[in-house]
This record gives C-alpha cells, sequence and structure tokens, in this order.
C-alpha cells in the first residue's frame, strides 16, 4: 500500500442479486449527529459507506442505499431514517437527506446533499434556458433539505406524503446512491412487476466502464 502518503485506491463493485431482501423494522443503533467525523483527506463512513472516486489521489467515499426497512410514521408526522442510510450520510456539512417527489413515479426520491450537488452539476451542463434545462431545473424547486434531529427522524412535508400515497408506515429502499421512500403495498406490487420484467428480458448488470485518467484524455 505504501507510505503514509501514498494513494488510496479502493474499488468496490455493488453487485445487484435477484435475492428479495424481506422488509423488515429497523433495529436502529443509537444515533448522534456527529457521529464519524470524516478524516480531512480520506472521507470515512459507516455500513452505508462504499469506496469509489479519487480526489488529488486520496479515496473519497461515496454514499450507498442498499436494502429495504418498514418504518412506522409517528402521530406529529416523523419516521425514522433507517440506520445504515444514516451511516452513509456521515460527513456531510448538513446532517439530514434532501428529498423531492418522484416525477416518474408515485414515491419520494431521497439521498444526500452529494447526491444532490451532483444533479445540480449535470443539469447546469445544458444550454441556458434550453427546454431540457428549463424542466429539470423544476425539480430543484421541490427538493426539501430535512434535518435529522437527535434520534435520527426526519418530518416528512404534508405534500410529500400525499405524493407518495404514505400514511401509517414509510418503506425506504435502496438505489445505490440515492434512495426512495414508499407506501409499503404499492412498492410491493411494482416490486413484482420489476423482477417479472427482469425475468421476461433476462437483465444482466452490465460491467463497469475502465475509468479513463486525466493523463491519458
Amino acid at each position: 500500500m505504501g507510505g503514509r502518503n501514498g494513494a488510496i485506491i479502493l474499488a468496490i463493485t455493488t453487485i445487484y442479486s435477484k435475492t428479495l431482501l424481506t422488509p423488515i423494522p429497523s433495529h436502529d443503533i443509537p444515533y448522534h449527529p456527529r457521529l464519524g467525523a470524516p478524516h480531512p483527506m480520506v472521507e470515512r463512513r459507516a455500513s452505508g459507506a462504499s469506496g469509489a472516486a479519487r480526489d488529488g489521489g486520496f479515496a473519497v467515499a461515496k454514499p450507498r442505499f442498499i436494502g429495504k426497512f418498514v418504518h412506522k410514521i409517528d402521530r406529529k408526522g416523523r419516521v425514522s431514517v433507517p440506520a445504515p442510510f444514516r451511516g452513509a450520510l456521515v460527513g456531510q456539512t448538513f446532517v439530514g437527506v434532501v428529498c423531492f417527489p418522484s416525477p416518474k413515479l408515485t414515491c419520494i426520491e431521497g439521498g444526500g446533499t452529494e447526491c444532490t450537488d451532483d444533479l445540480i452539476a449535470r443539469i447546469e451542463q445544458l444550454p441556458q434556458f434550453s427546454d431540457d434545462r428549463e424542466i429539470l431545473q423544476s425539480l430543484l424547486g421541490q427538493m426539501h433539505e430535512i434535518a435529522l434531529d437527535g434520534e435520527g427522524r426526519v418530518m416528512l412535508p404534508p405534500e410529500l406524503l400525499a405524493h407518495g400515497g404514505i400514511t401509517d408506515h414509510a418503506l425506504f429502499v435502496g438505489h445505490g446512491s440515492s434512495f426512495r421512500i414508499w407506501e409499503p403495498e404499492r412498492f410491493g406490487a411494482r416490486e413484482a412487476d420489476l423482477y417479472e420484467r427482469a425475468r421476461r428480458q433476462d437483465v444482466t448488470v452490465p460491467p463497469l466502464r475502465a475509468a479513463v485518467s486525466p493523463a491519458a484524455k
């Protein structure tokens, strides 16, 4: 691995299995908003972490949201963010999540601020005042930065709950660098449809593309 100043290269490939992950009530670990402060050069995250991009020769961990968790929404509209998902958020300057209504599905899209920053950067690559840019920028106005409280809970805005048809329970579903929040029965129907389509179409995971170093460009 070299000396202390040697570059740390982490390459982790996430392989999606067709094995169903049964939704279970989360057995959360005690939460503290300042838990796991990142090293100044190498960002570290808890069980939700994964190695990925390099920044100045050092590996920078990217959020990794996987698994499914059902959580009850209390009378005040608060719901606990799954402990593994909170672990993926460690190291953010904002201690919380970013959520917005899915433009294509009846669910809530969610992620950390890094996911939001990536989306904004990609939108801003489009020509200014173009139709595509205007349409995608409308999503930004629907985003909510929601802080985690001392017990790892968030208060989802009523308009987001209404969009997802979510009332008593929320199902958090990991999607790699982001996650979705569903009404459990609604997701069950969609999941069954997706697995049937995967079976018929023989869907496979594509190989990773080789990274191109700046010197090679």
